[in-house]
């Protein structure tokens, strides 16, 4: 019988002690979850031209709309005859239109519109373009700077048109 009564009375004790901690406590618990509810993704520019790029950024945030710490993330172009998305984030304009720029991690998307116009309209039409290599001969493993000169139909270097280069084959060259 005094086993029972000292484990009510313990019981009891405890229950007083929990109670009084939520008291003087304001009975409040953290209400910050770490639980990722939604991102905001954003741009470093909203507008490109061909050719340019601009940076993607996310904000991690919980139902509460309070900021969490980054986590890991996914870039993709639900768009990509527009834009093109690296790994980190890095955007290239590739195309005329608009794109739209998804940022997932844990589950949870977010996006962010890009509008991508056409190269300097004011830029002479090119005739030729030149490209040279700073290693010729090189071998698997070795590396090499790559630049474009284009041209006009008198054979004068143009400017305005950028540049994208991209591989036919990444099995055997990366870029």
């Amino acid at each position: 019988m005094s086993t029972t009564r000292n484990a009510a009375v313990w019981i009891l004790s405890a229950l007083v002690a929990v109670s009084a901690m939520s008291c003087v406590s304001g009975g409040v618990t953290d209400s910050t979850p770490t639980s990722l509810a939604y991102l905001n993704v954003a741009l470093k520019a909203s507008s490109l031209r061909v050719g340019e790029k601009t940076v993607g950024s996310v904000i991690f945030k919980n139902a509460s709309g309070i900021s969490l710490s980054p986590r890991a993330v996914s870039w993709a172009s639900a768009t990509p005859a527009v834009a093109k998305v690296s790994a980190d984030g890095e955007i290239t304009a590739v195309g005329m239109g608009t794109a739209l720029i998804v940022a997932t991690s844990d589950g949870k998307s977010g996006a962010a519109s890009l509008i991508v116009d056409a190269a300097d309209p004011n830029a002479a039409p090119v005739a030729s373009i030149t490209i040279a290599f700073d290693l010729y001969g090189f071998h698997a493993g070795d590396a090499t700077v790559v630049s474009a000169v284009a041209r006009d139909a008198d054979g004068n270097i143009v400017t305005g048109h950028p540049v994208t280069w991209e591989t036919s084959d990444p099995t055997v060259a990366t870029v």
